[in-house]
This record gives structure tokens, C-alpha cells and sequence, in this order.
């Protein structure tokens, strides 16, 4: 093996590590006397001395390397009526990488576009009541619940709750819903605090 193809070997393992997609194109070579390496070329000098310039074109993607998913929150307090499954809605993103979210069309969800495995997290905060349960769930395609917690109010407190499932498997254009129920007796708010309530979040794991 020469010079030139442990090169390339090595840029492919090294693209490979970052899990893309990567075509190597020896696309064109010459010889001057001299020239200067710049990044993405291999500099080879032959027995009499001259420079071969091998410019390396990494062509197509490298998309899976990148965190995918959306973390979103909503910006107002959302009302939710006494033993009533509710799906909250957000209209406001942190980050979106992979179009998992939209402010307008469906807003409760978050889409998986890229299929894999997903971490998948929500956190609320009910107004203060002293009166019955928070629940907090997530649900998958609007019909499967994939996790659950309930928590009893805490008597002259806000009651906050969060739910996460770790490690998830979805398929693309599957969809993910921060669903609520309370059993205060009335209308209870999730309230809206900055950085803190309501957040949804799903990001794919390398």
C-alpha cells in the first residue's frame, strides 16, 4: 500500500466515525514543481522529485451525524379542563434540526423525519391547587401511550412533572404528543415560565 492510498484510508475512517455518507473522487491530479498543501488535498513526491497534488472531493452527506430533533415550549399559560385528556400545543422552538416541528400545522407534535432511536422528554407546571393529580404523558401517533407519570397536587404549591422515556424507536413520519390531565375539581393552567414550562423535547440518539 502507498503513501497516497493509506491516505485516503485514513480520511475514510475518519469521515466513517462521524456515520456519513462519503464518496472519494480523485477528481484531478498534476504535477508542479511546487505547490502548497491546502486541507482536503494528499501532497505525494515521486523518486525523481516532482509533487503530485491529489484533491479529495467528499461528496454526499453527512446528515446522520447530526443531532436531529426539535425542543419546543409554548409561550402562555394553556387552560386545562377538570378529567380531560388534553394535548398541549407549543408555538415556539429552541432548536428544529430536522423539521420535527411546526408552529402552525399541528403544532402538538413532534414528526420524526429521520427513523432511529430517540430520546423523548416533556416538562409542565400546574398552577397551584391542592386538589387531586397531574398526569403527564406521552403519546405516540395519537393512540399509544409510551410513557406515564402522575403525581398527587402539593397543597399550597404549584405542582411541576416531568416525563421522559429514554430511548425510543421511531419510524420516520411517526409522531410524538405531551398529553396532560388533572383532577382538580375546575379548570387548573399549565403555566408558562421561560426556560422551564412547558417543554417538549425529542432528539435522536447517535
Amino acid at each position: 500500500m502507498n503513501n497516497l492510498e493509506e491516505a485516503i484510508i485514513g480520511l475514510q475512517r475518519q469521515i466513517n466515525a462521524l456515520q456519513g455518507r462519503v464518496d472519494v473522487n480523485l477528481s484531478r491530479e498534476f504535477t508542479p514543481s511546487a505547490q502548497a498543501a491546502t486541507p482536503g488535498t494528499v501532497v505525494r513526491r515521486d523518486a525523481d522529485g516532482d509533487i503530485t497534488i491529489t484533491e479529495l472531493h467528499a461528496l454526499g452527506s453527512i446528515r446522520e451525524s447530526t443531532a436531529l430533533g426539535a425542543h419546543v415550549y409554548y409561550d402562555a399559560a394553556q387552560s386545562i379542563v377538570d378529567r380531560t385528556v388534553t394535548v398541549l400545543t407549543f408555538n415556539s422552538e429552541r432548536f428544529d434540526t430536522d423539521d420535527c416541528h411546526s408552529n402552525s400545522v399541528n403544532p402538538t407534535r413532534l414528526t420524526c423525519r429521520t427513523s432511529g432511536i430517540y430520546a423523548i422528554s416533556g416538562h409542565v407546571r400546574f398552577a397551584s391547587n391542592a386538589t387531586g393529580t397531574r398526569r403527564l404523558l406521552l403519546r405516540l401517533n395519537g393512540a399509544t401511550f409510551i410513557a406515564e407519570q402522575g403525581v398527587p397536587a402539593l397543597s399550597g404549591s404549584i405542582t411541576g412533572i416531568s416525563v421522559a422515556v429514554a430511548a425510543y424507536p421511531l419510524s420516520a413520519n411517526d409522531y410524538i404528543e405531551l398529553v396532560v390531565l388533572q383532577t382538580s375539581g375546575g379548570n387548573l393552567d399549565v403555566q408558562s415560565v421561560g426556560n422551564a414550562t412547558p417543554e417538549f423535547s425529542m432528539v435522536r440518539v447517535p
